[in-house]
């Protein structure tokens, strides 16, 4: 009976010990070992005009802070670029999560690039989120859940940008419309 007992406090146990480890991180480093996020979305069948399109529409729509801004807007080149930041939440505390993100439409894909994460706390101090990183690219000591709110928050934007770039521009839907119409 005391073995069984034994058994049930050690599985009791263990099982609170996983409870409490951090989440694992996979943050994407650059050979210089920055986190950098980069993708190239391949999306069949639409030009970089409409992709540059759905782009900047979905960057007007994300970024509608007077503190972000533009930092490139070049339909020619087919590039956009901007300042922002995403709102985290870290031991009860708000930071906004400043970064670079910058768009590539081409025909049938489009590649994107967020980097230069930056950390502004309410209490006014700014800090780079490489500095939570070793330089075997790991977290330091206390900052992992942190940092795994910061990679949630750049995460969502991606995939945010992703479901824009797949949808149809009201303008791509109207001249659908008068195709099927026959006008």
């Amino acid at each position: 009976m005391r073995v069984g007992r034994l058994l049930i406090v050690a599985a009791v146990l263990g099982t609170l010990n996983m409870v409490a480890k951090e989440p694992a991180l996979n943050l994407p480093l650059d050979p210089q070992g920055k986190i950098t996020y980069h993708e190239e979305v391949p999306i069949k069948g639409v030009n970089a005009a409409e992709l540059y399109a759905r782009a900047r529409a979905w960057v007007a729509q994300t970024y509608q802070d007077p503190q972000d801004e533009f930092q490139l807007d070049d339909q020619a080149r087919k590039q956009l670029a901007v300042r922002g930041y995403f709102s985290i939440s870290y031991l009860g505390d708000y930071a906004m999560l400043r970064h670079a993100l910058t768009i590539e439409p081409k025909d049938g894909q489009y590649r994107v690039t967020l980097t230069d994460l930056v950390l502004d706390w309410d209490n006014n101090s700014i800090i780079s989120v490489d500095s939570y990183m070793t330089a075997a690219g790991q977290p330091r000591k206390g900052a992992n859940k942190m940092l795994v709110q910061a990679d949630k928050a750049c995460r969502d934007a991606l995939t945010s940008l992703a479901a824009a770039m797949h949808k149809p521009s009201p303008a791509e839907k109207k001249a659908a419309g008068k195709k099927k119409s026959g006008k």
